[in-house]
Order: C-alpha cells, then structure tokens, then sequence
C-alpha cells in the first residue's frame, strides 16, 4: 500500500483514498433502482444518442445518465428525463455523492411542472 496522498475529487484535499472523509461516498446494500434493467439501459442510450456531450465539460466519449435528484431521496423520478443529465464519466465521478444545488432542484421541479400532460379522451 502507498503512503502517496491524493486530491479529493471534489475539494482538492490531500487523501489516502480518491475522495477525503468528508466527501467519501457511503455504499448502501439496498440501492432503490438497478441500473443494469433493460429499460434503464434503453432510456440512457436513448437520451446520449440525443446528447452526444457532457453537459458539465462538453466531452464527447464515455458519457452516462445521470440523476440530478438522486434515486434515494426521489424514487419516483427513476426514469423521469427531466431528471436525467448527461455527463462523462470524470464529470459523474466528481459529482456522485454531492447534493444538487437549490437551483438544480428548482429546474427539475420546473421541468416536471410544465411536462405534457396527456390528454383525456
């Protein structure tokens, strides 16, 4: 094992591990939503065909759907897009267990609000 210490990715502070004890990712066994389903694995291919660059850094290759709102705290959400951003893999590693912003949620609550509504026949 290496002495060598490494910046967190998310706050530039020296570590062990790729990430310091504050923002270290805790792993929970009963995850809500699978990735690997096949409607997951449909509906992120779908939308990085439609978004072929990460929405953060504008990259090109090796992209994934990602929740804005995590799947823990809005289950429902799963597979609602205007939920889902595309971004590279860097870009995800770097965000994955950080809160959305205010103004993230508030954009989602927004999308979600003016989302079509079908119509009774």
């Amino acid at each position: 094992m290496s002495d060598l210490f490494k910046p967190c990715l998310v706050c530039g502070e020296l570590s062990k591990e790729s990430r310091c004890s504050e923002h270290r990712i805790v792993k929970t066994s009963n995850r809500v939503v699978k990735t690997d389903s096949t409607r997951w694995k449909k509906l992120s291919a779908k939308l990085r065909k439609l978004q072929p660059w990460c929405t953060e850094c504008g990259a090109t290759n090796d992209l994934c759907a990602d929740h804005i709102i995590p799947v823990s705290e809005r289950p429902e959400l799963v597979y609602a897009t205007e939920n889902i951003q595309i971004l590279c893999r860097r870009c995800n590693g770097r965000k994955s267990g950080s809160p959305p912003s205010e103004a993230q949620r508030a954009e989602v609550e927004q999308r979600l609000k003016n989302r079509r509504k079908p119509r009774c026949i």
